[in-house]
């Protein structure tokens, strides 16, 4: 459950770049 957690957080700051 945390490593989707973690791609979630990785996800959205490639999103937001």
């Amino acid at each position: 459950m945390t490593c989707i957690l973690l791609l979630g957080t990785v996800y959205k700051l490639f999103i937001g770049n």
